[in-house]
């Protein structure tokens, strides 16, 4: 049998030897305690319910927070208690849930998730919301001192935000979308087997629209062609005239000159000048007796006059009234312009006679439906007229020369 191993006996020779291995750990556990006791406010029996108890009256706001936030929603409590399988989490990034059997421990995934959401925390920080805006000052209800109020400057206008106001023409119907109808009705000579007088008539209105066409575009061109007059003129007729007109114009210069220098060297005696002075005395006296005697006679016309300016009134009442029924047909009728550009006119859609079919399958479609549509939309000025625009490059193109064409030209030349 193996020999009992011997505990080993302190030495208990001495005073030293007796204090180093003497036990004291009760000792030790005792004084801890009480001075833990000493610490924490004295003996716990000693201590009275109002030192020991508090009530809580304010509550914790964390824990509201979390309580609120972990409340389920109403649709997870009717999901709840009809189906066992759990609702989808609105969080855009949730966290794989840990298995009971790996309780403790954390899977690859987990720790990729979370190293995912720390890189883009970092990488792109969330904007610092802005503080919401108090409609007014905020104090205690049960505060016994009175709300502070800002005081404003007697010297200037408080400033107030202006709110932005839709014009009231938004909500206003065009008065042509309500009177022209939204599809057009074609002429009866546009139909597909129309009778010899309706397509004689549409030909005609639309010749009528192609000579006016040509009326305008020769109009044009009048007004910016060469005179022919001055192609006809030779050059020594233009520079005969430009001499003529220099030899007048040197020879009035000169009689001018001399007849200012002799007003400028005569001067008037005493005689004219007192005629001049009676003759306009005169003519004075005698324009203030014309005013007069028109005067005296408009006085006698009075009754005339009354009448004239009622009779003006009126026109100018008709006037108006007629400039008004002019201006409410014009926007039945549709305005010309409605923005930047003009309300285009759509062309009359019409065939020759030789072009006209005798039966539907040899029938060859005319217009768009499509642009019919768009047309009628700006007819009735609901939406702005337009104009196709070009792509326009907004940069010139750089042009530079390679490198490489540079190495081709040395290339060549060493192989010459």
């Amino acid at each position: 049998m193996p020999d009992k191993q011997k505990t080993a006996q302190p030495s208990r020779k001495g005073k030293k030897a007796w204090r180093r291995n003497i036990d004291i750990q009760d000792v030790e556990e005792h004084l801890e305690q009480v001075r833990s006791e000493e610490r924490s406010g004295g003996k716990i029996s000693e201590r009275s319910d109002d030192k020991l108890f508090m009530i809580d009256v304010k509550g914790d706001d964390r824990v509201k927070r979390q309580l609120a936030k972990d409340k389920p929603l109403y649709i997870e409590k009717i999901l709840e208690s009809r189906s066992a399988i759990p609702a989808v989490g609105t969080r855009l990034f949730s966290l794989p849930k840990a298995s009971p059997k790996d309780k403790g421990k954390e899977s690859k995934s987990y720790n990729a998730k979370i190293d995912k959401l720390v890189k883009r925390k970092l990488t792109h920080p969330e904007p610092a919301k802005p503080a919401k805006k108090s409609k007014g000052t905020a104090y205690d209800v049960w505060a016994d001192e009175e709300p502070t109020t800002v005081e404003l400057n007697p010297y200037l206008e408080p400033v107030h935000k202006r709110k932005v106001h839709a014009p009231a023409t938004l909500k206003v119907k065009p008065a042509a979308a309500v009177h022209l109808p939204a599809v057009q009705v074609a002429d009866a000579g546009a139909s597909y087997n129309p009778t010899m007088e309706d397509h004689q008539a549409l030909l005609r209105k639309a010749h009528k629209v192609e000579e006016d066409k040509i009326a305008e575009r020769e109009r044009i061109n009048k007004q910016l062609e060469f005179r022919k007059e001055l192609l006809e003129m030779d050059d020594d007729e233009v520079a005969k005239t430009d001499d003529e007109e220099e030899e007048d114009s040197d020879v009035h210069s000169d009689d001018d000159e001399e007849t200012r220098k002799r007003k400028e060297i005569r001067k008037k005696t005493r005689t004219e000048r007192n005629r001049l002075r009676r003759a306009k005395e005169t003519k004075w006296l005698e324009d203030r007796r014309r005013r007069e005697k028109a005067l005296n006679k408009e006085l006698h016309k009075l009754d005339e006059i009354q009448q004239m300016v009622v009779d003006i009134e009126q026109e100018t009442e008709e006037k108006a009234k007629q400039r008004q029924e002019r201006q409410e047909a014009k926007e039945k009728a549709g305005l010309p312009r409605l923005g930047k550009h003009y309300v285009p006119k759509a062309p009359i859609e019409v065939q020759l006679t030789e072009e006209l079919s005798e039966s539907l399958r040899t029938l060859k479609p005319e217009g768009n439906a499509f642009k019919d549509r768009f047309n009628s939309l700006q007819k009735r000025n609901i939406i702005e007229p337009r104009v196709p625009v070009a792509p326009k490059r907004r940069y010139k193109l750089k042009e530079y020369e390679k490198h490489s064409y540079k190495q081709f030209d040395r290339a060549n030349n060493n192989k010459k």
